[in-house]
């Protein structure tokens, strides 16, 4: 009963707790109650989707990190012309990346990706927060950001978000890709 005991921590210990990209995984095909998109998200990962002023957003919420503080997770916006709250896709993206020097925000050149049949714009930025910011004990957490603004018709598009922390980034990467390649709008 002992060694199975100590054969059992000894695994535990030497699991690779935060390497996303060292483990497997399963994917499901989601799509929103608004029938907005489809996309193979993690097996795990829990998503659930809100009307917000500007549009429609679903929130995909993966693994804790920064010992709980953070959930690694996408946010998908549609925003629709028309909405109250409608901020054009060049006025968005000019929002979201602009530095901030109290957070030490920084942002990264724009890309442009092939995804859905469209001409997407990515950037990552980068900034740090205290968290978990309700309550004390708390602590500065590098986090760290990838944006794809992607068009959907003539006024339409869609914000995309993947954020974890600095520390994991690289990790995700690659499952980002794989999220955007089975990505398809309505």
């Amino acid at each position: 009963m002992r060694n199975t005991i100590r054969a059992a921590a000894l695994v535990l210990l030497l699991s690779p707790c935060g390497a996303w990209s060292a483990q497997k995984h399963a994917y499901t095909l989601y799509t929103p109650p608004s029938g907005s998109f489809t996309v193979e998200i993690p097996e795990g990962w829990v998503p659930f989707e809100a009307e917000t002023p500007r549009g429609v957003a679903t929130h995909i919420i993966g693994p804790s990190e920064a010992d709980g503080a953070w959930r690694a997770s996408y946010h998908v916006h549609y925003f629709q012309k028309g909405k109250p709250g409608y901020v054009a896709p060049r006025e968005a993206m000019k929002a979201f990346r602009e530095r901030d020097k109290d957070t030490d925000r920084d942002v990264d050149q724009i890309t442009v990706w092939r995804v859905d049949q469209q001409a997407a714009k990515m950037f990552q930025v980068r900034e740090k927060r205290m968290l978990p910011s309700s309550r004390l004990p708390s602590e500065i957490v590098s986090l760290h950001h990838f944006y794809m603004f992607i068009p959907s018709g003539r006024d339409e598009y869609y914000m995309i978000k993947l954020s974890t922390t600095e520390k994991t980034f690289l990790d995700y990467r690659a499952e980002f890709r794989r999220f955007m390649k089975s990505f398809r709008s309505r």
